[in-house]
C-alpha cells in the first residue's frame, strides 16, 4: 500500500514538474520571441522593411501576427508580401539569427507583389510621341521597343495565374500519339499535320494577356503567360487561300466552334499555340494546340483545335447564336486588387493600392487612381509589361491623414490615347465596361 503511494505520489510530482516548465518554457517564449520580432523590425531598412500591428505567442514554437507587413529588395527586384492575420510556426534559434523560416502558416488577407527595377533605356523618337506624357514623370512610363523575352526560370514558371475559360461539359482528354490537325476549306492545298509533325514547325514566343467576355468590371477571369507557336498565318500560306475566303472557323474535338475573319487570322501575333509558360501546353489549356488570337476576347482562343477550315461566308459559332458579339475586340479594363473592399486602413499609415489594367494588343500607357469618387485623378506608377499584348501591374502609394469611408476608383488610358469607358454595361452582349471602385475604411 506504502509503495502504491509512493509510486502516485512521485507520478503527480514529475506530471506537476513538467506542467510548470512547460508554462514557463511558454511564458518566456512569449516574452522572448515577441522582443526579438519587435528587435528585428526595420534592422536593416536598406534591405528588409518589416512592420506589422500586433503580435503575440502563447505556444512555443508559434507566433500570431495581425496585419504583418515585409518589402525587401535587391539589385534587380523589390517585392512586397502582407497577411492581414497569420499563425506562423517558427523556431527561437531562428529569430535569434535573424532568420524567418516558416514550417507551418495559417493566413488571411494574403497579398504578394513584384517589382522589377526599372531600367533606362534608349527609347525611339517614334515610340516616345507614341506616349502621353504623365505629370511629374520625366521619362516616359513604359519601356523601349519590345525584345525577345529571355526564357523563364522555375520560379517565374510558377508565378504566371491561369484563369481556364470553362469547357461546356467536360474538358476532353486528348491522346496526342492519335491527334490530328487538318487545315482545309476554301484552300488550294488541304494538309493534315500530326503532333510531330506540328511540332517540328517554326515557333515564336510571345507573352499575351487573356480575359473572358463574360468577366464582370473589377472581374477575376483575366489571365497572363508566356506562350510559344506557330504563326496561323504560316499555316495559311501553305494551304494557300483562295480569292473569296472571309473567316476562319476553328473546330475543336468537342465539337465546339468559332471564327475570326481572314485579316486577324493574318495578323503576326495569331498563333497556334503549343507550350505555355514553358512546358508543353497543358490538357486544362488546350492540349494539344490551341489558339491566340490577341485583341479579342477568349470565347475565340479555341482550345483542343483539330481542324482549321477557311470559309467564304460569315460563320456564327456556338456564343454569337447566343447573342453574343461576333468581333469580340477586348474593351479596355482596370482593376483594383488591394486594398480589399470593405478593408480597413491605418490613419497616417502608408497604403498600397494596386492591380492590374488590359486593353488587348493596344497596351496601356496610364493608369489613375481616383480618391474622390472620380472628381480628381492621381497618376499611379506601372510596371514595366511582358509585352503591349499583356496587363500592366500598376501601383498608388497612399497615406491617408483623416478618418473616412473613401471610394477608391481606377481608370486606364491605352497607348493609342483612349481613355477607358465609364459608362457602366455589363458583359453582354460586347463585354463589360466602366470603372472599378472599392470602398476602404481609413479608421
Amino acid at each position: 500500500m506504502v509503495e502504491r503511494l509512493s509510486k502516485k505520489f512521485w507520478m503527480v510530482l514529475v506530471s506537476t514538474a513538467i506542467a510548470i516548465a512547460v508554462v514557463s518554457c511558454a511564458a518566456i517564449h512569449v516574452v522572448v520571441s515577441t522582443h526579438l520580432l519587435r528587435k528585428w523590425v526595420n534592422s536593416d531598412p536598406e534591405e528588409l522593411l518589416l512592420d506589422y500591428d500586433t503580435a503575440s505567442s502563447w505556444i512555443p514554437g508559434e507566433i500570431r501576427i495581425r496585419g504583418l507587413r515585409m518589402r525587401g529588395s535587391d539589385p534587380n527586384v523589390q517585392w512586397f508580401f502582407r497577411m492581414e492575420k497569420a499563425t506562423i510556426s517558427i523556431a527561437l534559434l531562428d529569430l535569434l539569427h535573424k532568420q524567418f523560416h516558416a514550417t507551418r502558416v495559417r493566413a488571411e488577407g494574403l497579398v504578394f507583389r513584384l517589382r522589377e527595377k526599372q531600367k533606362k533605356t534608349e527609347l525611339s523618337a517614334a515610340h516616345v510621341a507614341r506616349l502621353p506624357s504623365i505629370p511629374g514623370f520625366s521619362d516616359p512610363p513604359l519601356t523601349s521597343p519590345r525584345k525577345e523575352p529571355p526564357p523563364l526560370s522555375e520560379r517565374e514558371k510558377r508565378r504566371f495565374w491561369s484563369v481556364q475559360v470553362e469547357n461546356l461539359v467536360a474538358d476532353p482528354t486528348v491522346d496526342g500519339t492519335s491527334w490530328q490537325l487538318t487545315v482545309e476549306g476554301e484552300v488550294e492545298h488541304a494538309f493534315t499535320l500530326n503532333y510531330q509533325e506540328l511540332m517540328a514547325l517554326p515557333t515564336q514566343v510571345q507573352y499575351e494577356s487573356l480575359m473572358c467576355i463574360s468577366n464582370d468590371v473589377g472581374g477575376p477571369y483575366m489571365s497572363n503567360a508566356q506562350w510559344e507557336g506557330i504563326p496561323l498565318a504560316s499555316l495559311l500560306q501553305r494551304a494557300g487561300v483562295k480569292t473569296g475566303a472571309t473567316k476562319i472557323v476553328f473546330h475543336a474535338v468537342d465539337d465546339y466552334s468559332d471564327s475570326i475573319h481572314l485579316s486577324k487570322a493574318l495578323e503576326p501575333t495569331t498563333l497556334l499555340a503549343v507550350r505555355m509558360n514553358g512546358v508543353t501546353l497543358p490538357q486544362g489549356h488546350g492540349f494539344p494546340a490551341r489558339m491566340l488570337v490577341p485583341g479579342i476576347y477568349g470565347m475565340k482562343h479555341c482550345k483542343w483545335l483539330n481542324r482549321i477550315e477557311v470559309v467564304n461566308y460569315n460563320f456564327q459559332g456556338y456564343w454569337q447564336q447566343r447573342g453574343w458579339d461576333d468581333a469580340a475586340p477586348v474593351r479596355m479594363t482596370s482593376r483594383i486588387d488591394t486594398p480589399l473592399d470593405g478593408s480597413n486602413v491605418k490613419l497616417n499609415r502608408t497604403t498600397y493600392i494596386a492591380g492590374v489594367a488590359f486593353s488587348g494588343n493596344k497596351g496601356i500607357s496610364e493608369v489613375d487612381v481616383s480618391l474622390d469618387s472620380g472628381q480628381t485623378w492621381q497618376p499611379a506608377i506601372l510596371k514595366h509589361p511582358q509585352s503591349d499584348l499583356t496587363w500592366v501591374i500598376w501601383e498608388y502609394t497612399w497615406k491617408p491623414t483623416s478618418a473616412a469611408n473613401v471610394i477608391i476608383t481606377v481608370r486606364a488610358i491605352d497607348l493609342e490615347g483612349n481613355v477607358q469607358d465609364p459608362n457602366q454595361a455589363p458583359p453582354l452582349p460586347i463585354g463589360s465596361s466602366g470603372y472599378h471602385s472599392i470602398t476602404a475604411i481609413v479608421s
